[in-house]
């Protein structure tokens, strides 16, 4: 051991280079990468979670308590927007459902319709709980599941505090006003009390008025006189009554001969109608009859119209045929045809010609005019069937006003009978209201005293009426407003009130454990080491092969082949062991195998490429440093918006991102374009590591110092 600390022996060797030098301190700070960076990296995550997209979808519709609005939904979303901790996004449930899916939010957080009559529903007689949906999907990383679980939790906690109050404020409401109508009854009850009493008091004055109205009946005179005037009065009214019920009995009459008149008016009205309907019949034959012959004569003239414009395409053609022959005079000739042709389709019935579009038009005016006149369904022949229809009721409704008039014409009679008979007993009241007179004189005095008398005992009975009345109201809003519960209903409301918010959660992955959430990063890390071990057994690429001139291609491919065989069954090994010995159910497990294969040549590759570029030593020194800035970067521990920003940089082109959302589609059977994507970006890296190593072996054709004497030796 204190040999190998002097000068000159083992240590010696590593002064021979700069490279030797600089691998030293490498190895010394290598260490730095798994705990210094690790631990910046991933310090305090939590502190970030801010930055986590998360969608916020308000469908609550609000409701109505008491006349007043409450929009219970808006008031959690203000809350949310105003608490920090979180990055709420506003969105639509369907591009929330999307965005979770597909990875653009970790998770979703849905306020439903009912969310307010929820809040309310403890004031009402069916009390529930107000739900808060919540959706998540491990494909977007198992963590980010975790963070939103243990978010919501507190924000349960936050919201059912806050939507509690509200809860036991609706009930509150109801019983504060209970206690006042119940206040407000006994008032009333005191004004009842009162009223009693004044009650009391008027009913004594009114005995002494019924004495003095005994021996006062005589005071009557002057009231016995105004009522004998007012029985003169009303004689006099019965008399203008027969005379104005005469007057009504005439008019009846004659509104009944103008009704009969009416009625024989009416009949010849009918009977144009009748005619004007059997005309239209007689014009839609006509109208029929002319179309069909126009029709025909169209037909005629589309037979001349093909004719000509197969003459004037004739021509045309001939004219085409000509042109090819050479000559002035052919030319001409072909020039003269097409005019032909030009005239043919323009003159007498060609189709550029008006007469055959007049005739077109006259063709499409006689089927209108045809349909309108015979068609039942036209308008104008359907107009004139419903006028028809309609002047045949109208016989019958002229009889019932007939029958109507008759009748109110023998009323009016009858009211001129009845008034002549009230005229009569006016006339007799009258007489008999001059006899009262003589015998109540001595009523008004004692009847004035007793109106007195009667007018404070009304004043005290009205108060009782109005206490009454009062306390009647008051009771039964009070009671209508103190809510009337079973026992299980007083149940439901205590359990509501006790927890007003209840969470509703969905994984769209499903459930999975917390060793499953973090398979795919640990099968990405067990991997890309299986992939750096394997060239410590095996060469990355055979000497012989690239000194006897091999092509690189093929040597690369040839150092990579062993490699393939042990880390294929690498692959398989981990994958079997997991499922069997360990309890993984993955959703795709034979894509699972072909993936993991894929991702175990991928990192043989890069190894191979690390060894062959930078020689055994610094290669893999460069491959586990590669190693921790992919487990950084790749979100397979924490989201990548927690970590740094020069880690979410790095992130979009690390191979291990692709791995770990390859093997969380394939695991977990959320399957969108992560997966394709995943794959084809695999197979650039393969194809990229293979042709840099095949470079590397064009590179090592030829020997230098440094190779026949490497600064580190492995």
């Amino acid at each position: 051991m204190i040999s190998g600390l002097h000068i000159g022996t083992e240590l010696r060797r590593f002064k021979r280079a700069k490279l030797a030098r600089v691998a030293i301190v490498a190895i010394i700070l290598l260490p730095l990468l798994y705990s210094a960076l690790y631990l910046w990296a991933f310090w305090n995550p939590f502190n970030n979670v801010n930055n986590l997209p998360i969608a916020l979808v308000n469908s609550d519709k609000g409701t109505t308590v008491k006349g007043k609005q409450l929009d219970a939904g808006d008031e959690v979303v203000k809350g949310l927007h105003e608490n920090k901790e979180l990055n709420w996004t506003d969105t639509s449930a369907e591009e929330a459902a999307r965005g979770v899916k597909d990875g653009d939010y970790y998770f979703a957080l849905e306020i439903p319709e009912n969310f307010s009559e929820a809040v309310a529903s403890p004031a009402g007689d069916n009390p529930e709980k107000a739900q808060l949906r919540v959706t998540y999907n491990d494909a977007n990383g198992y963590l980010s599941t975790l963070i939103g679980q243990n978010a919501m939790s507190a924000l349960l906690q936050t919201v059912s505090d806050e939507m509690g109050a509200q809860v036991a404020d609706q009930i509150l409401v109801g019983v504060v006003d209970a206690g006042t109508g119940l206040k407000m009854a006994a008032d009333g009850a005191g004004q009842l009390q009162d009223g009693a009493q004044q009650l009391n008091d008027g009913l004594g004055k009114l005995n002494a008025g019924a004495n003095t109205l005994s021996t006062k009946l005589g005071d009557a005179e002057s009231g016995s006189k105004q009522l004998a005037s007012g029985a003169n009065e009303l004689a006099n009214g019965t008399s203008q009554l027969s005379d104005g019920a005469g007057q009504l009995a005439g008019g009846t009459a004659q509104l009944n001969a103008a009704v009969d008149e009416a009625s024989g008016k009416l009949g010849e009205l009918t009977t144009g109608v009748g005619a004007l309907a059997g005309g239209i019949d007689q014009a839609g034959q006509g109208a029929s009859a002319i179309n069909n012959g126009v029709q025909a004569l169209q037909a005629k003239a589309n037979e001349v119209t093909e004719l000509q414009t197969l003459n004037s395409q004739t021509a045309r053609d001939i004219a085409r045929q000509l042109r090819l022959i050479p000559g002035k005079q052919t030319n001409l000739l072909a020039d003269q045809l097409d005019q032909l042709a030009v005239a043919i389709d323009t003159n007498a019935l060609g189709k550029d010609s008006i007469y055959t579009a007049q005739i077109h038009q006259l063709s499409d005016g006689t089927a209108q005019l045809a349909y309108q006149l015979s068609d039942p369904n036209a308008p104008l022949r359907g107009g004139v069937e419903q006028l028809q229809a309609g002047t045949q009721q109208l016989p019958g409704k002229l009889g019932e006003l007939q029958s109507g008039v008759k009748q109110l014409n023998d009323g009016a009679q009858a009211l001129s009978q009845g008034a002549q008979a009230v005229d009569q007993g006016a006339h007799q009241l009258s007489s008999g209201a001059n006899e009262l007179s003589s015998g109540i004189t001595q009523l008004h005095t004692g009847a004035g005293e007793l109106a007195a008398n009667m007018g404070t005992a009304a004043d005290g009975s009205q108060k009782l009426a109005a206490g009454a009345g009062e306390l009647h109201t008051k009771l039964a809003e009070g009671a209508s407003q103190v809510p009337q519960w079973n026992e299980q209903q007083r149940l439901d409301t205590a359990t509501v009130v006790g927890g007003p918010v209840m969470l509703s959660a969905m994984n769209d992955a499903g459930d999975n454990t917390f060793g499953a959430g973090l398979a795919p990063f640990f099968f990405s890390l067990a991997l890309y080491i299986g992939g750096l071990i394997v060239f410590l057994l095996l060469r990355p690429m055979q000497a012989r092969a690239v000194a006897s001139g091999v092509a690189p291609l093929r040597a690369a491919l040839d150092g990579l082949w062993p490699a393939f065989l042990i880390v294929a069954l690498q692959a398989t090994a981990v994958l079997l062991v997991t499922m069997f010995g360990v309890g993984l159910h993955p959703v795709y497990p034979v894509a699972l195998w072909l993936f993991c294969v894929l991702i175990s040549v991928v990192f043989a590759a890069m190894n191979q490429m690390f060894n062959v570029l930078l020689g055994p030593g610094p290669g893999k020194v460069s491959a586990m440093a590669f190693l921790m800035l992919q487990i950084i970067a790749s979100g397979g521990l924490y989201p990548v918006e927690t970590e740094p920003k020069i880690v979410q940089w790095f992130s979009p082109i690390n191979p291990m991102t692709y791995t770990v959302n390859g093997l969380r589609q394939l695991m977990y059977g959320s399957l969108d374009e992560r997966l394709p994507i995943a794959i084809v970006v695999l197979l650039l890296v393969l194809a990229g590591c293979v042709t840099a190593t095949a470079l590397g072996a064009r590179r090592d054709r030829t020997w230098t110092m440094k190779r026949l004497h490497p600064a580190i030796n492995l």
